[in-house]
């Protein structure tokens, strides 16, 4: 067996779990929200609830637990490094597939039972109804691994620096954000920008997000050859 394929079966002990958890929250929001339309107040207008955010989130946190939990036991038994981070992200990048598949799926059902019969939009969001079944698989898709990936450097980054480099990162983004905020110059390029782009698809605004993946796949995979086991 080589050392991609033992890593594989390292990470797919998760796999159930990793599909069947968020969805098992999911489920439960929906019925609070059906039962509160149905004996409480919603009134007439649609409702969109975004429920992808609960994807969103578990994988995230799904992603940085990954390399915690799995990382070490992985070194400890001699896998090369290259083949954990191989197998633990086509592992993600699998999982997000499926999960985009079932969202898929449950979006066009929820619009043949007419939306719950409440104007619900659960599995429906307002500003992909122009795209077509392939398009919103891979936008799905993206979403979800850009955060799995996201998660998985944030994992990387304090597996080799520690704790206190995380809050570093994320401190040196927060001045930089207030920085080029502070700037009219800035602000007015980004409002004219998205100005300029107001009619784009929702599928040309999720590929200006495609960089971001590689970007942080990259930053982990290096930081993970430095790691300590």
């Amino acid at each position: 067996m080589s050392g991609f394929q033992g890593a594989w079966r390292l990470h797919a002990k998760g796999f159930k779990g990793y599909l069947k958890t968020p969805w098992l929250v999911m489920a439960s929001i929906l019925v609070i929200t059906l039962l509160t339309g149905k004996f409480g107040d919603a009134g007439t207008g649609e409702r969109y609830n975004g429920s992808i955010s609960v994807l969103l989130i578990f994988g995230f946190v799904y992603s940085i637990l990954l390399i915690a939990q799995t990382f070490p036991y992985a070194i400890g038994i001699s896998l090369r490094r290259t083949d954990f981070f191989l197998s633990s992200t086509a592992f993600l990048a699998c999982a997000s597939a499926a999960t985009a598949a079932v969202y898929l799926v449950l979006s066009y059902m929820e619009k043949a039972v007419d939306y719950w019969g409440q104007h619900l939009h659960y599995f429906n969001l307002p500003y992909l109804s122009g795209a077509n079944a392939a398009e919103l698989f891979f936008i799905y898709w993206l979403f979800l691994m850009n955060f799995n990936a996201f998660g998985y450097f944030l994992g990387s980054l304090h597996r080799r620096f520690g704790g206190r480099a995380v809050w570093i990162f994320f401190g040196v983004l927060a001045a930089a954000a207030a920085l080029a905020g502070g700037l009219p110059d800035v602000q007015n390029g980004i409002t004219d920008w998205f100005a300029a782009h107001e009619s784009d698809t929702a599928l040309q605004w999720t590929l200006r997000s495609l960089p971001l993946l590689p970007a942080f796949l990259l930053g982990s995979f290096l930081l993970l050859r430095r790691a300590e086991g």
